[in-house]
């Protein structure tokens, strides 16, 4: 009798000492606090442009990143607030970047949208580059040689006669130039999507 007291006595003493270890194991909660207190954050780039993505930072360390078309990249940095500035798609921007949390940026194609709802850790380069994807067309029976330029940007594209094309711009107020039909012809365009613009000789 006092054999199978000792038995179960053991028994209950094992019992009781993996318990006491498995509470001493840090569990999800813990594990999420210590990656809460880590003193560095994860920055990526997800890149689905046909242009490399940029970013410059500055807040507690200054720190770049530039990912090529169609990849990714990430870097590790001290958390806390950044200013920094962004170039995509050839345009420029800049903004307050919060990696007191890990953040991703999406860099759609250009003139697409990369994140149905940005929220927090989800960051959508068409927040902040805005280009618009515009339709040129030749309505002459002459190649034209095109002029398109606001005072940050400038294109010159040609054009054969009754072609159509398709050019990536910055969503502004353009002046354009071309000769055709013996005479210079020149005008405004804004330019926004599904607004094209059409080329044509005055009079003609």
């Amino acid at each position: 009798m006092k054999k199978v007291t000792t038995i179960r006595l053991s028994i209950f003493i094992a019992v009781l000492a993996v318990l006491m270890i498995a509470l001493a194991l840090p569990g999800d909660h813990a594990m999420a606090s210590d990656d809460e207190q880590n003193p560095k954050v994860r920055f990526t780039i997800i890149n689905y442009s046909q242009h490399p993505v940029s970013v410059s930072a500055n807040g507690p360390e200054y720190f770049y990143l530039e990912v090529d078309p169609y990849s990714k990249g990430y870097v590790l940095v001290p958390r806390g607030v950044y200013k920094f500035n962004l170039e995509a798609c050839n345009q420029t921007s800049s903004g307050v970047l919060n990696l007191t949390i890990f953040q991703t940026m999406y860099a759609p194609v250009c003139g697409g949208k990369g994140v149905a709802n940005p929220k927090n850790h989800k960051i959508d380069v068409a927040e902040y580059i805005k280009p618009v994807r515009v339709e040129i067309i030749n309505k002459t029976w002459e190649p034209i040689k095109l002029y398109l330029r606001t005072l940050d940007n400038h294109y010159y594209l040609n054009l054969e006669p009754r072609e159509t094309i398709y050019q990536i711009v910055p969503r502004d107020r353009y002046v354009y130039s071309f000769v055709a039909c013996d005479d210079l012809e020149a005008g405004y365009y804004n330019a926004r999507a599904k607004i094209p613009l059409e080329l044509r000789c005055t009079d003609k």
